[in-house]
């Protein structure tokens, strides 16, 4: 008779919770198509985001008697150094030099320069930044442009991995400006 007792009780239970079981997940579909949140009964409205682009706030740098402009993310600390200027963030630096040439072109300023000392430009790519020959490349750690305006090579550098972007960024926006103050 036990048994009898116990499969008698498992037939009730078993559809008992079963119904229960059902009513429950249709109430919650029915509140997930409503946008009703369970968790907290509130409604929720559905929005669409647009992403928004994180841009730092850029600097012009105009460094004196230079005769060039850059655009530099603000968080980096500009030091004039004549004929070169230091830019610093967070420790590391990236070296801005001018030098003069007899050369007509960076191809042969770079062969020149490379021969003299003993060094082979690695990954080396040319360009035109805003008009101007350039020139990029590796010496081991150190990735430089060169930039060859009237007679004066530009050149550009870093040996932090961490600033390589900012100096692609910082090479491009490169502008020869000859006739301002």
């Amino acid at each position: 008779m036990n048994r009898k007792y116990q499969k008698g009780i498992a037939s009730v239970v078993v559809p008992v919770v079963l119904v229960i079981f059902v009513l429950v997940m249709g109430v919650v579909l029915y509140f997930q198509q409503q946008g009703v949140d369970i968790n907290t009964q509130k409604s929720t409205v559905s929005q669409s985001f647009t992403p928004v682009e994180y841009r730092e706030e850029i600097q012009t740098v105009r460094p004196q008697d230079m005769n060039y402009t850059i655009e530099v993310p603000s968080s980096f600390n500009v030091e004039e150094k004549t004929p070169s200027v230091i830019l610093s963030s967070v420790g590391n630096e990236i070296t801005i030099t001018r030098s003069g040439t007899n050369f007509d072109d960076i191809d042969s300023y770079i062969s020149n320069l490379s021969e003299e000392n003993n060094f082979v430009l690695e990954a080396k790519k040319e360009d035109v930044v805003n008009g101007l020959s350039a020139i990029s490349g590796f010496v081991g750690e150190r990735k430089s442009y060169f930039i060859y305006a009237d007679g004066w090579v530009y050149t550009l550098s870093t040996t932090s991995t961490d600033l390589y972007s900012d100096l692609d960024q910082i090479a491009k926006s490169f502008r020869y400006t000859p006739n301002q103050k």
